[in-house]
């Protein structure tokens, strides 16, 4: 199976590109957040008694770990792990009985500190979800960032979960949508992201591949060799009723006599812009010194996006300004919709 046919899923006209249509959860998020309890049996009470659909239950248990706990930086780059050291072996012979004190003594853990890893973030969802009678399940799997090169795979072992609601297993990242950690001071940045909450299937395989290919909900899932090796679509893309694009391979390959790439989206949105920024920095290597007799408004002129419209497509013969450049990331309208790796062929 190649990698692409997982283009015409996500083209599918079912998709549309935008995530399925989500209740307004205002008065659940604004009411679960500042709720404080512990252990896990009153806190799972208070969070989900007002409400009388699973749903309900589900967002509130979601949103209030979202909120209230932080991503434990300290604890991802602990090589030993975080929680290895919570496991007592001698407490039992019985491996369940010993499973289930390891998960009670990560849940204390997390309540207690206010902090966890993807494993802490998932099993504490699922523990709420328990206590209030709602299925769900942990998943384990791995995970692609933007920032890693398409077509390498990495070794990014990631938690998350999925619960049974309507009728069917829908997917969620509660660790993901909590926030992220700055590239540069390392810390965690509490920034709720709502697209990790019942997240369509296809969209979630996009980062994140389980180990179990029935947990990726969809149909002839590809591989985790082929996982990486298509473009990464961010969030923003599915919001931009995007049909179809260019290239489709996640890893573009020029030399240096040939470094232009055509570069294709068609949207139903009416506004359309193109922006290709390379990294490392592009501005480093435009050779300014050649062009000292021209003003600033040429200069900008003269490097400024030449993409085309035709109808609903928007395209741009786009050509690579440096041979160190590593990694190609496409804005429309403003916003960082898909990021390609480069490589030049000798």
């Amino acid at each position: 199976m190649k990698i692409f046919i997982l283009l015409p899923l996500i083209f599918s006209t079912h998709q549309l590109f935008a995530q399925a249509t989500k209740s307004n959860f205002s008065s659940i998020d604004k009411r679960a957040k500042p709720i404080q309890a512990n252990p896990v049996g009153p806190l799972s009470k208070k969070l989900t008694s007002p409400y009388k659909t699973q749903l309900e239950k589900v967002r509130s248990i979601f949103r209030w770990i979202t909120e209230n706990i932080q991503y434990d930086v300290e604890g991802y780059h602990n090589p030993k792990g975080v929680y290895s050291d919570l496991f007592r072996s001698a407490i039992s012979s019985v491996d369940s009985v010993r499973q289930a004190d390891y998960n009670n003594s990560i849940i204390q853990k997390v309540l207690t500190e206010r902090k966890a890893v993807c494993e802490g973030y998932a099993r504490l969802f699922k523990t709420l979800c328990d206590s209030a009678n709602i299925p769900c399940v942990t998943i384990s799997g791995h995970v692609r960032w933007y920032t890693d090169p398409i077509g390498i795979i990495t070794d990014r072992k990631h938690s998350w979960n999925a619960v049974f609601l309507n009728n069917k297993w829908q997917l969620l990242d509660p660790t993901w949508a909590s926030g992220k950690v700055d590239d540069k001071t390392k810390k965690f940045q509490k920034e709720y992201d709502d697209f990790y909450f019942l997240t369509d299937p296809i969209q979630f395989y996009n980062d994140h591949c389980p180990a179990d290919a029935k947990w990726a909900l969809f149909a002839n899932p590809p591989s985790r060799q082929q996982f990486y090796k298509y473009p990464f679509f961010h969030p923003e893309f599915y919001k931009s009723r995007i049909t179809s694009v260019k290239p489709t391979n996640g890893l573009i390959e020029v030399t240096a006599n040939q470094k232009t790439i055509r570069i294709e989206l068609e949207s139903l949105v009416k506004q359309k812009e193109l922006l290709v920024i390379e990294y490392p920095d592009q501005n480093d290597t435009i050779n300014y010194a050649q062009d000292d007799s021209l003003l600033i408004e040429e200069l900008n002129k003269k490097y400024a996006s030449q993409y085309e419209i035709d109808g609903n497509k928007i395209y741009w013969d786009y050509e690579i300004k440096s041979i160190k450049t590593e990694r190609l990331d496409i804005y429309f309208v403003d916003k960082l919709i898909l990021t390609y790796s480069v490589r030049f062929r000798k």
